[in-house]
């Protein structure tokens, strides 16, 4: 994967087995293409480094300081159409807070659904707080059982357990914010 803001690659730099994953009409692009390179454009891309973009599981984790602005965090390449539903609403405000879904769709209507992942927001309303700390309370006492999305968002990345570790990051981000 070659981040966008690079902006020369030597000659030679890859051999032709080399697969390269970058943004359309970017350097590397434009390398692949002219040296006969395999190559798969990325649809989503960071807008700063506030964003962790997981394309395997189409996963966005983003963090409570960001998610009032969805153009803030990430971007598309050219010729696909971004589009986001947000998970609440408060006002005018529009909130993408844990379990927000951001679809990507190129000009064929293909289309990629990626899931806004809020580290530390377990109850989706975009912002870390005691309301969080609750509900990861019940969730490690064993009342209630996480979603998944629950578990990556006080996990901050993907995992498939909730534990004690996971109470403390969620009280930890609630703490810091």
């Amino acid at each position: 994967t070659i981040p966008d803001n690079v902006t020369d690659i030597g000659t030679s730099a890859f051999d032709s087995s080399t697969q390269i994953y970058c943004y359309e009409n970017s350097v590397a692009h434009n390398y692949a293409v002219d040296n006969s390179l395999e190559y798969i454009l990325i649809k989503l891309h960071s807008v700063n480094n506030k964003v962790n973009i997981d394309y395997d599981n189409s996963v966005i984790f983003s963090f409570t300081d960001i998610c009032t602005d969805i153009e803030k965090i990430i971007s598309t390449a050219q010729n696909y159409i971004l589009s986001v539903s947000e998970s609440l609403s408060a006002g005018n405000t529009k909130l993408y807070g844990t379990g927000s879904k951001v679809v990507v769709e190129d000009e064929l209507s293909n289309t990629i659904e990626y899931t806004i992942i809020t580290v530390g927001d377990l109850n989706g309303d975009s912002v870390v707080d005691v309301l969080d700390c609750a509900v990861a309370q019940l969730y490690s006492a064993g009342f209630h059982e996480p979603t998944q999305n629950e578990i990556y968002a006080a996990n901050g990345c993907i995992s498939d357990e909730f534990d004690v570790n996971s109470y403390q990051n969620v009280v930890n981000m609630a703490l810091a914010s």
